[in-house]
Order: C-alpha cells, then structure tokens, then sequence
C-alpha cells in the first residue's frame, strides 16, 4: 500500500510543472504587483462571440513569444515574462486554451492525436491543452505571491 500512494505522489509530480509562464508589459506591471494577474478576455475572444475571461498561461517561456508583438502594439512598453508557480494554482480553475483550440476544434486538422474524441475545444482536458498547445487559460486571480518577474 505505501509503494501504491508513493507511486501516486511521483506520478503527480512527474506531471505537473513547476512553472507557467504569462508575458505582459511594463505598462501593466504596477497594476499586476498590486492586483495580481485578474482574468481578462483574449484578444480574439470577441470574434467567436465567446469570450473567455482568463489569465492566459503558457508552458514554456518561448509559448509566450506568440502573444508580444499583438501585446506591445496594443498596450505600448516593454516585454515582461512573469513565471507562476503551479503549486499555487486551483486546478479546477484551470481551463483549455481556447484559442489555438478553436483553430482544430470541430472539423479542424488535428496536430495530436489525442484531441480526436473531442468535438469542442471546452471539453479538452486542460492537461491536454498544456501538452497540445502549450498552454492553458486559468479562471481566477493569480495573486502577486504566486508569481515572479523574470526580467
């Protein structure tokens, strides 16, 4: 029974990352240090007519390139990566990326085969979602303990 729940506790770890990664910039990082990271809709929420309002979290550092050159264009200053530390997350807050899941989902060419019983981007297991797109969206503040700037 021990080796059983040991093996549970390894496989958890094994799983899960230790970090997430948000880029923002300058221009919003006092409001950030003060409110922590606060749910938003994405910046093609609008055009699906199903805005989800999320903090919008990237597996690794490079993930977040995607978003800067919209990012900076929109809100000026320079880039900031913020690392989050997933111990610190709900997980039942943390939620599919549905942008670049609306591109596969429904009818899509899927990049993973893993995706091929789902019909919508909602019903993605958000682990799948970090493993698939490298990212997932997360429902509730993220206050200023559970992150730190890494430049």
């Amino acid at each position: 029974m021990r080796l059983r729940a040991w093996m549970q506790i390894v496989e958890t770890v094994a799983t899960q990352p230790h970090w997430l990664y948000h880029v923002t910039t300058s221009s919003h990082l006092g409001s950030i240090q003060r409110h922590g990271l606060v749910p938003m809709a994405g910046h093609d929420s609008g055009t699906y007519g199903e805005p989800q309002r999320a903090v919008y979290l990237s597996a690794t550092p490079e993930n977040c390139y995607d978003m800067l050159d919209w990012l900076l264009d929109r809100h000026g200053g320079e880039p900031i990566l913020l690392a989050v530390a997933f111990k610190h997350l709900d997980q039942r807050a943390l939620q599919p990326d549905d942008y670049d899941l609306r591109i596969f989902l429904p009818g899509g060419e899927l990049p993973d085969a893993r995706l091929a019983g789902f019909q919508h981007w909602q019903d993605v297991p958000w682990q799948l979602s970090l493993a698939v797109c490298g990212a997932v969206a997360y429902t509730k503040v993220i206050p200023p303990a559970a992150f730190r700037q890494i430049n």
